[in-house]
């Protein structure tokens, strides 16, 4: 059984790939891999790692940025949490996500669509 704001999608071969969304909207975002960032799924330790390592530490407050809030907000998939940020370009509106690297975009009306990344 699923909840309103869940959405169950199948994969070519098909699988169930359940996705809980926290806002309906969410549900309108669209997909596409950021390998640059994530070439293999993020699992929960990799998340936990960044979030206590010195590395990020030290590269929020050498850059001067909260990239922290990365993982402030998160989706599940398959019972993982999976993280949400907010770009900062103040000319281009897009909430991408991250779920186990996939980047999702929110598109708004008022701004042209965001190129897929890479």
């Amino acid at each position: 059984m699923t909840s309103p704001l869940t959405t169950v999608y199948k994969c070519a071969d098909g699988t169930e790939f359940p996705v809980e969304w926290n806002e309906p909207e969410q549900r309108d975002y669209r997909w596409s891999w950021d390998t640059n960032h994530w070439p293999t799924p993020l699992k929960p330790f990799d998340v936990a790692a960044w979030l206590l390592s010195e590395v990020s530490a030290r590269s929020n407050s050498d850059s001067g940025t909260k990239f922290l809030a990365a993982f402030e907000e998160y989706l599940k998939y398959y019972g993982l949490r999976t993280s949400r940020w907010e770009c900062a370009l103040p000319t281009f509106r897009e909430q991408p996500e991250a779920p186990l690297g996939f980047i999702k975009h929110a598109i708004m009306n008022d701004v042209p669509a965001p190129l897929e990344v890479q």
